[in-house]
């Protein structure tokens, strides 16, 4: 396919398109800035319908409870450039670790108990969290991968003796 360039345009003509992480940032910061309706409405458009919340599972909640499940939706989906939507096991824990309860994960490698963490600190931007991970390789894996999320993190490697 052939495409035609003017080889007039000057340079002022060319329009600057915005940074991409200036653009995620300025998504993240309307998500979190924004009310229920707009984002239930939001992620209607822009998560797959298979993707969001059951019905009967956002029946059930508060609507302080649905504005958390919408909006750590739609955090996780933009900040993993639309890869990723948290499942319901996943919004669960959040929204019992918000309610002040404690809770036990258990489920296998690679079904998504990082993401119940990465949810929690999109969801409370400003609280801070200690992490004892009992594995280096995956504590390494969760320090190159927050930051993507947008999560400043730091590790260190302790060994017994």
């Amino acid at each position: 396919m052939d495409v035609d360039i003017p080889l007039d345009v000057e340079m002022q003509d060319i329009q600057v398109l915005p940074n991409p992480e200036d653009l995620v940032n300025q998504l993240v910061a309307a998500v979190q800035a924004a009310e229920l309706p707009t984002l239930h409405l939001f992620a209607q458009e822009a998560i797959k319908p298979e993707l969001l919340p059951p019905v009967d599972f956002l029946n059930g909640l508060s609507i302080l409870q649905q504005t958390d499940v919408f909006r750590g939706c739609l955090l996780v989906h933009i900040l993993s450039l639309g890869t990723k939507v948290p499942r319901k096991f996943q919004l669960e824990a959040v929204l019992g670790s918000l309610a002040g309860q404690d809770g036990i994960i258990s489920s296998g490698t690679g079904s998504g108990k990082t993401m119940i963490m990465i949810l929690l600190l999109l969801l409370r931007p400003k609280e801070l969290a200690i992490l004892i991970v009992p594995l280096k390789r995956l504590q390494k894996s969760q320090v190159k991968w927050l930051p993507f999320y947008t999560i400043s993190c730091a590790d260190c490697l302790l060994s017994a003796a």
